[in-house]
């Protein structure tokens, strides 16, 4: 019977994994749909040739846009964060044939997609949803082949090879569970043996005190003898008593000596505290306001993109508070030729680095890699900036980090 279970948990336990790598399938063409699917829209942004029939991967298609494509670029990271809606419904094959109509449709476009497709003559867009659908369809065939000529390829010994590894895995249980059944043996038998052994112990106790004291004899043992004990161990603790009192007493009279002492300190700490204010107090009455000239110093200014020639900007272009759709980053005066920068960090521009990535990094060093995830930009350390003429130049850059 455990075997026939062990056999069924077995056969269960393979099902599911079965379940398991189907699934596990799909997402994998998922992602190798999304891909194509990606890759043949930046044919149409670029309009050139990116072999998008040998199903290329995210990197292989992000070389293609190269740096100075910042709204194509903008677009392939938009259509792979449509790949997260489709994750998590139920995948099927129909359900990536979908692709093209959820990215173009449209009750579909919105930002980035809205700006690609009104842009595009419906035809051309039409003619890029039919060629994603072709390359899907030829897609999904391919892997059906692939599974139909898997499970045709010797399907007896497939099936024999299983049934033996089934037969040995039954035969390594049974001996297992025989083993236990021996080890419980053992254990049964070590733990009525020491039963045994200590109910023989006992009655051996019980037969030595009778032999030592019989019950005749008990009356006749001498209570002198006990009387006279039980009155020196009263006498011993009653001498303990008094020695105990008397060392209660003169801890009493010691804690009255360190109280009074403590008294003592606390008021000629209390006296020196006021004097210490006072002194303090006097002190900053004759102390000029160091502080009221640093504000005065300290210069908070913004600017734009720098120039592309080079790590600049131009310093007439700098504005002395935020301006919306034009600030980018925000410099901190050290003196009147030299200032620190980074990264404005409110949402509207970080939204707007966002789509030139490649203007950010002329000036800051990003010390981890862009992402279709990133949601924020976060400058770890300021950059330096000196002023040359009429330009700030940038001496070192800034680093900042890609955050999700």
């Amino acid at each position: 019977m455990k075997i026939k279970s062990a056999a069924f948990v077995l056969l269960f336990t393979t099902s599911i994994q079965l379940a398991f790598s189907q699934n596990k399938n799909l997402v994998a063409l998922l992602d190798k749909a999304f891909d194509f699917a990606n890759c043949k829209a930046i044919e149409v942004s670029l309009n050139k040739d990116c072999n998008c029939d040998e199903y290329p991967d995210t990197e292989k298609i992000k070389d293609a846009i190269g740096k100075n494509n910042p709204k194509t670029l903008s677009l392939f990271i938009e259509i792979a964060r449509k790949k997260d809606k489709f994750k998590n419904q139920n995948l099927s094959n129909q359900t990536l044939l979908t692709i093209p109509d959820s990215l173009f449709s449209n009750a579909s476009k919105k930002g980035i997609l809205k700006e690609f497709v009104d842009k595009r003559d419906p035809k051309i867009i039409s003619k890029l949803k039919s060629d994603i659908t072709g390359g899907l369809r030829k897609m999904l065939q391919a892997q059906v082949n692939d599974q139909a000529s898997s499970e045709t390829l010797q399907p007896a010994d497939s099936l024999k090879m299983k049934l033996d590894e089934l037969t040995i895995t039954v035969k390594k249980l049974s001996s297992t569970i025989l083993v236990y059944n021996y080890v419980s043996y053992i254990l049964i038998l070590i733990i009525m043996t020491t039963i045994v052994l200590s109910i023989v112990k006992k009655k051996r106790n019980k037969l030595k005190k009778k032999q030592t004291y019989p019950d005749n004899n008990i009356q006749h043992v001498p209570t002198e003898e006990k009387v006279n004990l039980l009155q020196s161990q009263v006498e011993g603790q009653e001498k303990r008593i008094r020695v105990l009192t008397e060392e209660l007493e003169n801890n009493n009279n010691l804690c009255e000596l360190l109280r009074e002492k403590f008294n003592q300190h606390l008021e000629q700490n209390t006296l020196n505290e006021k004097n210490i204010q006072i002194d303090i107090v006097s002190n900053l009455a004759s102390t000029p306001n160091k502080d009221s000239g640093k504000s005065k110093n300290s210069e908070v200014f913004y600017l734009s993109w720098p120039n592309k020639d080079g790590g600049n900007f131009d310093s007439a272009s700098a504005t002395t508070s935020y301006k919306e759709g034009a600030t980018i980053f925000k410099f901190h005066k050290l003196g009147s030729e030299k200032s620190e920068f980074e990264i404005d960090d409110s949402p509207e521009t970080i939204q707007r680095a966002f789509q030139y990535p490649d203007l950010i990094e002329i000036v800051c060093e990003p010390i981890n890699g862009f992402n279709h995830t990133t949601n924020k930009i976060t400058t770890t350390t300021k950059g330096t900036a000196e002023l040359q003429g009429k330009k700030w130049v940038v001496i070192k850059k800034a680093k900042i980090r890609y955050e999700s």
